[in-house]
């Protein structure tokens, strides 16, 4: 591992704080991950994995949080049969024709959104020194 010091802008690294707290972590290790995470991915990967790999790195938290608290397969989930998918990807037909599924996780109209939990600091210490105790 390398060292590199820089300098941030107040905004980004007030930005950065935020979501440290807001993860328990280091204020350094967001900043890896975000790093991380706006690099490319590996050029070793085939072209249609690193498309749905940069699509993925671009969801919020708030995106995923949503798609895994408030969908429900029976009846969120939409498969468009038929569709013109990537001309690489190996599940396609020859004139690359596929399925598309979209994900609805959005709050029923005129209902509220479901309280969001949030585990008690101490539980989630205890949790992260037993990962870390594990080798996790």
């Amino acid at each position: 591992m390398r060292t590199l010091t820089i300098q941030l802008p107040d905004a980004v690294y007030a930005r950065l704080q935020q979501a440290a707290h807001g993860n328990e972590k280091r204020v350094g290790q967001v900043a890896i991950q975000m790093l991380s995470a706006a690099l490319p991915p590996d050029d070793t990967l085939p072209q249609v994995i690193q498309q749905e790999l940069r699509v993925l790195e671009s969801l919020s938290d708030d995106v995923l949080w949503a798609v895994a608290t408030r969908m429900q397969a029976d009846r969120d989930l939409v498969v468009i049969s038929g569709s013109l998918g990537a001309m690489l990807d190996p599940s396609a037909d020859e004139r690359g024709v596929t399925a598309k599924l979209g994900i609805d996780a959005t709050r029923p109209f005129g209902e509220p959104f479901g309280e969001k939990l949030v585990m008690d600091p101490a539980k989630m210490a205890w949790a992260r020194a037993l990962v870390d105790r594990l080798g996790g």
